[in-house]
């Protein structure tokens, strides 16, 4: 074997430069002691990288169900990523769309033997960059709450019977969540307010029958609630439902209920 320091190294001829960040082509031969030279060697790649890359990304602030969870995110083409969850380190290697993942549940952690997450808790997951030269990059940090637990039920609130062949359908539940309406099997979905209220109006005319509604709720975890179920008659010729005007809420306790 060999070595050649550039750092000491003299040259024969000239002197030698600091290498700038970039590519260079290197070429070697043997020289023995008595002058006989060999041919060159095959054409040797060097590439100066004194750049630390940019950190990586991981997905957004997220709430997971799964107690060993994938994450995911991109970095440099080729770099590598460590990734720290829970205390425990895992790695692994950009692919060539940028991409990359850790599947906490089947990847090596360091050290062995990584813990389920809490439900309930908030973990801090981190991710650097580390280039082909060994630059490192700064940490990506982000947010990872553990959630298995259904939302309750959602009620619905709305008539059973509408006059209106493009009904809106209201109820409430838990703030915060994605109400999941299932008309005779078409899906629609919109979000719960934050107190706790959420309404959607059918986009397109509904014939006038019977239809089969149900409601879950879905959270940021992915749970998914059980289902509020209701028999929705279209019905333009049946007598209107009355509608409550007085307020929802109140300090009299002989208050008017009026409508």
């Amino acid at each position: 074997t060999w070595v050649l320091n550039l750092d000491s190294a003299r040259p024969l001829s000239g002197p030698l430069a600091t290498l700038r960040d970039g590519r260079y082509r290197l070429l070697a031969k043997a020289v023995d002691f008595a002058g006989n030279q060999s041919a060159n060697s095959a054409p040797h790649q060097l590439v100066i990288d004194n750049t630390d890359p940019l950190p990586p990304t991981m997905q957004p602030f997220f709430y997971t169900n799964v107690a060993k969870p994938i994450i995911v995110g991109t970095g440099e083409l080729n770099s590598v990523i460590t990734l720290t969850l829970n205390n425990y380190s895992f790695t692994t290697t950009v692919a060539s769309n940028r991409s990359w993942s850790v599947n906490t549940n089947t990847a090596t952690p360091t050290p062995a033997g990584f813990q389920s997450l809490v439900n309930g808790t908030t973990y801090q997951a981190s991710a650097i960059s580390t280039d082909l030269a060994g630059n490192s990059s700064l940490a990506a940090i982000q947010s990872v709450v553990m959630d298995n637990v259904a939302p309750v039920a959602p009620i619905i609130i709305s008539p059973a019977v509408s006059l209106s062949l493009t009904p809106t359908i209201e109820g409430i539940g838990e703030s915060g969540t994605t109400a999941v309406i299932n008309i005779d099997g078409t899906i629609y979905r919109t979000n719960v307010s934050s107190t706790g209220v959420w309404s959607f109006t059918v986009p397109t005319s509904l014939a006038i029958a019977s239809h089969s509604v149900g409601v879950t709720l879905a959270d940021a975890a992915g749970n998914i609630s059980p289902a509020a179920l209701q028999n929705l008659l279209i019905d333009p010729n049946a007598l209107p439902a009355p509608v409550f005007t007085s307020a929802r809420y109140t300090n009299n306790r002989m208050a008017p209920i009026t409508g």
